[in-house]
């Protein structure tokens, strides 16, 4: 007797339990499917032989893994990417954006630290550690196994939001035991506050002499290549190398000219965050626009956000922008009981929080 074949709501529910994730508290999303596929094959690889695996294997055999979903992640998709010209191409064109999407997917957890790279393409788990996050009151679960390996009483109380897995603080008992690890320290927030933090870098920087610079100087909130009228002082200013790419310095401007300066290193000096200090400085701060629902807070951003808060927006939130958006504004969506820790985080920043009635 041939064997009738699962509708697509049936496919789903049993991908669903196979994974644990039949008890789900918060909104499982497109993402979060993604990100537990690709915990899934790393951890699978890692207890089959205890070796690290190729990200081509990984992201082929997550994709493999989300035929149930594969429907409804080309429509989401679909709807945020620019349409493929010639049917010949569209399917081709259609799985390399898909699995596009699930490597920048794990970039991310890599960058959160819940997956590790070991370098030259390989991947393998990471160690279970917890990051507190206070304003929300919950825990942030980083590395361990995926989400069916875990006991029982931890599967049952896991909230999931955006690509993140949460524990409530109020249930200690369900937590495993691991290192707990503070968000100031996972996100590598400078420990000063922004202001200071931004004075340090203009005033302490060491500067050289130096004459004839080109360079565009940050008069909040723009760029400018005029010098003329600008006060005498130290400034933000960038140069644009043959190769089209930007180095930044501190600059020394005494009558309109650029009299030294002291070169930034951008893996040091974390350049987005100089900008909104100095935005912050000048009373003239990003503005961020929010949007309270029954269940989320909608957050658009019209500037970049440093590092350190947009992976914090990545994990708690989800966004309609395009898969690899260069511009703003760009959305959020986070659920309301999560949304006051994104709230910290902007007020770390010094931005200013618009709201906008909900239509």
């Amino acid at each position: 007797m041939q064997q009738k074949p699962l509708s697509p709501a049936e496919a789903q529910r049993r991908w669903l339990e196979a994974f644990g994730l039949m008890t789900v508290n918060g909104s499982l999303n497109l993402p979060a499917l993604v990100a537990e596929a690709l915990r899934v094959v790393i951890w699978t690889q890692w207890a089959t032989d205890y070796q690290p695996i190729h990200v081509l294997r990984l992201i082929n055999k997550a994709y493999d893994l989300l035929v149930p979903w594969r429907s409804d992640i080309a429509r989401w998709l679909e709807a945020i990417r620019a349409a493929s010209a010639g049917d010949a191409s569209d399917n081709a064109r259609q799985v390399v954006s898909e699995k596009r999407w699930l490597k920048t997917i794990l970039t991310t957890l890599e960058e959160a630290g819940d997956i590790a790279h070991g370098g030259q393409g390989f991947w393998w788990p990471a160690p279970l550690r917890y990051v507190s996050l206070p304003a929300a009151q919950r825990w942030l679960m980083l590395g361990g196994p995926p989400a069916h390996l875990l006991p029982r009483t931890v599967q049952n109380r896991l909230e999931w939001v955006g690509l993140a897995r949460l524990l409530p603080q109020s249930s200690a008992q369900s937590k495993l035991a691991a290192p707990v690890i503070t968000l100031h320290d996972w996100l590598g927030i400078p420990a000063m506050p922004l202001i200071e933090w931004t004075q340090a870098i203009l005033n302490q920087t060491r500067l050289e002499p130096t004459s004839g610079v080109a360079a565009e100087i940050y008069i909040p909130p723009n760029w400018q290549t005029s010098l003329r009228d600008v006060p005498d002082g130290r400034y933000l200013i960038r140069m644009r190398s043959r190769f089209k790419s930007y180095s930044y310095a501190i600059a020394n401007v005494q009558t309109g000219r650029i009299t030294a300066i002291g070169r930034l290193d951008h893996t040091t000096c974390d350049i987005p965050r100089l900008r909104y200090g100095l935005r912050a400085l000048a009373a003239k701060p990003v503005q961020v626009t929010i949007q309270s629902q029954q269940s989320d807070v909608i957050f658009t951003l019209y500037r970049r956000l440093p590092r350190a808060e947009a992976l914090l927006f990545q994990m708690l939130g989800r966004s309609n922008a395009p898969v690899d958006a260069a511009q703003p504004p760009f959305t959020w969506i986070v659920p309301l009981k999560y949304a006051e820790q994104l709230y910290d985080a902007l007020r770390g920043l010094h931005v200013a929080i618009v709201s906008s009635t909900a239509r």
